[in-house]
């Protein structure tokens, strides 16, 4: 791959930039939709949507339910004597590769339904097998259970190719944003954590943006230190109300990755923007 250059501004120098992303096409390392419930869903909801799933697990080459269940205590009025029954308390369906390794995953708890994409090529492809997994769900949802908000969550992930006390923050994210971090931070030494969140737009579609940068340090595979810094960046509209109509889930998830886009764009530097494909 390429090295890009940046100038040092106070040697005046040139120095080749070493921040790589997760793969040779983008950052990406994983994407979820969330639909979180306004109250938690019952047993007997949690089961028929599961069976829904069941009923299309071949067509959509899922491996097999993975249930969760709670211990329900009931006492006998009559005697005290308790009698502990398990009731479904959520499930996954998920497919992974001839290796084992996960592609993607559905999972439903009383609380959310959550489906996510371990491995990522385009937009164009990843909303249609969405599309596929969740329609009967979604629709089931709509009828019977209330969603009081939806989440899109983007996990990007770089690593730093070189000395990890080089790997200044600076060379990947924009200014504004390292601005306030000391010089032991900024001249790449010491790890770092930034939290920051703001709303877009105005109701009925207002979206809540919260982004997390981490700085990592792990050992790869022969003991040697390696920094990356992970990306989150989450989008989720919530309703005044308490209620959403998820009928217009596309459009909202449309906007939200849009804006997703824009967001990352706005916090990666410009030659990593060309290098990820989010350069205007």
């Amino acid at each position: 791959m390429p090295d890009y250059e940046f100038r040092d501004r106070q040697k005046n120098e040139r120095k080749a930039v070493t921040w790589e992303p997760f793969t040779a096409q983008h950052a990406i390392e994983r994407v979820r939709i969330v639909l979180h419930f306004t109250q938690a869903i019952q047993p007997k909801q949690v089961s028929s949507l599961a069976a829904l799933v069941e009923a299309k697990r071949a067509e959509l080459e899922l491996g097999p339910q993975t249930s969760t269940n709670t211990n329900v205590v009931e006492l006998d009025a009559s005697t005290g004597d308790a009698r502990i029954s398990k009731q479904p308390s959520g499930w996954s369906f998920s497919k992974t590769t001839s290796e084992g390794a996960a592609v993607e995953a559905l999972l439903l708890n009383p609380q959310f339904l959550l489906y996510e994409a371990a491995t990522y090529d385009h937009w164009e492809s990843f909303w249609p097998r969405y599309n596929a997994l969740t329609s009967d769900l979604r629709a089931r949802i709509q009828s019977d259970i209330n969603v009081r908000a939806v989440a899109l969550e983007y996990l990007d992930r770089f690593r730093f190719e070189g000395d990890v006390g080089a790997a200044e923050p600076g060379l990947l994210v924009r200014e504004p944003i390292v601005g306030s971090l000391p010089d032991s931070v900024r001249s790449g030494r010491e790890l770092w954590h930034v939290h920051r969140g703001w709303f877009e737009g105005d109701e009925p579609r207002r979206y809540l943006v919260n982004q997390n940068f981490d700085a990592q340090s792990v050992q790869d595979s022969g003991g040697a230190e390696v920094r990356s810094i992970a990306l989150a960046t989450k989008v989720e509209r919530q309703s005044a109300t308490g209620d959403l109509d998820i009928s217009s889930l596309p459009d909202d998830i449309e906007i939200m990755h849009t804006l997703s886009k824009r967001v990352v764009r706005d916090t990666l530097s410009d030659e990593m923007c060309k290098r990820v494909g989010l350069a205007e």
